[in-house]
């Protein structure tokens, strides 16, 4: 039986505390040490295991060549300590991976509420409103204000099916949002067939006035366009007004950035006393936009709440303006 006399005298623990067992016991010391620390360091949990059980083979196969003695407690140990702290590193792995996911998921959900927040708000708003969700309150003292109303609306909704009155709408609207981002404009909000527009907040510019007459032309030319398609008969009723208002954001459900002062007001009134397909401001704007834009005096005219008020209708762009900004280009 010589293999297993030899397997006998190579594994057999023959123990020898003077001058084996100390020398295994700090030997295997220093190595659990280092197998737990390399776990412990924040290595992935392949490479830590690769690592250590590199290290157990080397120290197992130095046991084996050159102690010779104590070996099956050795190995012994040894696979304990890599089963502790495979496990132990596995579950930190695992932790760790999933405080990743939870971050990432609460990351993009915090960029999907942001987003949703500046398409309702204006930027520098939302921005405030995450700081300080108490209440926003700003008062200004020179906007100008634009309403604008689909003529016959109501009796369009009676020909047309749900579909295509909201496809309708929807383009229209579409429109007009891509005119109040090109000339740096707020939108409000819509009701109903009503659109709401402000130039002059939440940053203050000087041609504020000149901004929002030059929307009101571009979203006349949109309606006429969409008549001429569709063959709705579809025209626009305009107004604006300029002067101070107070804006702010109100309710806690479903809140909304809204203004409030006596030239939103007269505004809505320029809209509502106003012709089809016409524009028609009040002396405040025509003021302010007299040297850019052709002018038609409508006269004094009564208006509910207001009395007796003069009143202009915008015709056009004055040649002089296109000719020097054709210059510029």
């Amino acid at each position: 039986m010589p293999v297993i006399t030899f397997v006998a005298q190579r594994w057999v623990p023959t123990w020898n505390p003077s001058e084996d067992l100390f020398s295994f016991s700090v030997g295997l010391g220093v190595f659990v040490l280092g197998f737990l620390a390399i776990h412990a360091c924040g290595l992935r949990f392949v490479t830590a295991t690769a690592t250590t059980a590199a290290s157990a083979v080397a120290y197992a196969y130095n046991l084996a060549v050159e102690v010779r003695r104590a070996q099956v407690l050795a190995v012994t140990l040894l696979g304990s300590a890599m089963l502790v702290g495979g496990l132990v590193s596995y579950r930190a792995e695992r932790s760790r991976r999933s405080i990743f996911v939870q971050q990432r998921q609460l990351a993009a959900e915090r960029a999907k509420s942001e987003a949703l927040l500046r398409n309702v708000l204006p930027t520098a708003i939302a921005d405030r409103l995450k700081n300080d969700p108490s209440h926003i309150a700003d008062g200004f003292s020179e906007v100008t204000i634009l309403f604008a109303d689909i003529v016959g609306f109501t009796d369009l909704s009676d020909r047309l099916s749900p579909a295509e009155l909201v496809a309708m709408l929807n383009r229209l609207f579409t429109a007009f949002d891509d005119l109040a981002d090109k000339h740096g404009l707020e939108k409000i909000k819509t009701i109903g067939d009503a659109y709401m527009v402000v130039g002059g907040l939440p940053e203050p510019r000087p041609d504020h006035a000149e901004a929002v007459v030059a929307m009101a032309l571009g979203m006349r030319d949109v309606v006429a366009e969409v008549a001429t398609e569709t063959g709705y008969g579809l025209k626009v009723r305009i107004g604006a007004s300029s002067g101070p208002v107070v804006a702010g954001v109100i309710g806690r459900k479903k809140f909304a950035y809204d203004l409030w002062g006596d030239a939103v007001n007269t505004a809505s009134r320029m809209e509502s006393h106003g012709l089809a397909g016409e524009i028609q401001i009040t002396a405040s704007t025509q003021e302010r936009v007299k040297d850019a834009f052709e002018l038609e005096s409508r006269g004094m005219i009564t208006v509910k709440g207001k009395g007796e008020m003069q009143a202009w209708l915008v015709r056009g762009v004055k040649s002089a303006v296109v000719s020097r900004a054709s210059s510029a280009r």
